[in-house]
């Protein structure tokens, strides 16, 4: 175990299907994978540096605030520059836990702490997708 990760701005938690929204390459590691299981990273080439050295840090730990361990699955190539996304270190949104009293749970509709992104069909309508949101507020969460 090379070091210790504390929350702070470049890291984000993301879904196991991240990799198939964004098109960020790995140069190690499996895209379709990495963010599969819970507790697991994927570095920029910059924080595998910092973390690890030259070593390759493929199946190594670091700890997330000195307790949680977290096992590096990928290694991102260069990240765009020309990206509203700016992170260090990618975790599988499985790794998440509600901070003990919040109001709220993952269940629910009304936290709006999480950016979310539709990944359409070629050719889908997107004025078409609009119209359906109205229902889908009022379905979800007016409750």
């Amino acid at each position: 175990m090379k070091g210790n990760i504390t929350i702070k701005k470049g890291f984000i938690y993301a879904d196991s299907t991240f990799l198939d929204v964004f098109d960020f390459p790995l140069q190690a590691g499996d895209a379709q994978s990495a963010l599969q299981e819970p507790n697991s990273i994927i570095l920029t080439p910059e924080a595998a540096e910092k973390y690890f050295g030259k070593v390759n840090p493929i199946g190594k730990i670091v700890l997330l605030d000195d307790e949680i361990p977290l096992k590096v699955t990928g290694v991102f190539a260069e990240t765009p520059t020309q990206t509203h996304l700016k992170f260090d270190i990618v975790a599988s949104f499985s790794t998440f836990r509600v901070p003990y009293g919040y109001p709220v749970t993952l269940e629910s509709w009304t936290w709006i702490s999480f950016q979310t992104y539709l990944l359409l069909k070629e050719g889908a309508s997107i004025a078409q997708l609009e119209t359906k949101f109205p229902k889908f507020i009022s379905d979800n969460m007016n409750s």
